[in-house]
């Protein structure tokens, strides 16, 4: 709740609620927002949302650890979708980082790739690798993402990567 910052971890078992994980902010003061962190857990089969934003101000600067847990399922979009964050309504709630989602209860990671996600706000450059979208990515006004040869972006979910600064990809027809 607000003005608060716990920390979620150590195996607990997160399941058959309303919403697994409820984290509310307070939409007229930033310093009264939360700062949980929930990671190395179970959260899955929730009856909402396994994770639950809402009410923050500044919510597209604030990014939530949630990495490192069991959300019942290795699918990215199915994870993505019992997730309610900034991907969901970006005049809301902060943005949930799930990577290092995990392939079983307490098991390894089921990804571990790059990943991006959430607003983009300075300059980045995406090199030769493999990223994963985890939910919807907004290059913010004024600000340039470029992506060199041989980059690839995966984009299983239905989230876009919306650019309303610049978007700079360079390559060639073979890459």
């Amino acid at each position: 709740y607000r003005n608060s910052a716990p920390q979620i971890s150590g195996g607990n078992v997160i399941t058959g609620n309303t919403h697994g994980i409820y984290a509310e902010g307070y939409s007229s003061d930033a310093a009264q927002n939360p700062a949980p962190i929930v990671t190395g857990n179970s959260i899955y089969d929730n009856a909402y949302y396994n994770y639950y934003n809402r009410y923050f101000t500044d919510a597209a600067q604030t990014t939530f650890n949630a990495t490192g847990n069991w959300w019942g399922t290795t699918d990215q979009g199915e994870i993505a979708q019992e997730i309610y964050d900034w991907a969901d309504n970006s005049g809301g709630p902060p943005v949930v980082d799930y990577s290092g989602y995990l392939d079983g209860p307490g098991g390894n990671p089921a990804y571990t790739g790059a990943t991006l996600y959430g607003p983009i706000f300075e300059p980045l450059t995406l090199t030769g690798s493999e990223y994963l979208l985890l939910g919807r990515v907004e290059v913010a006004a004024g600000v340039t993402l470029s992506i060199d040869a041989g980059t690839r972006i995966n984009l299983p979910s239905a989230y876009p990567m919306r650019v309303k600064g610049s978007l700079v990809v360079s390559g060639s027809q073979s890459s």
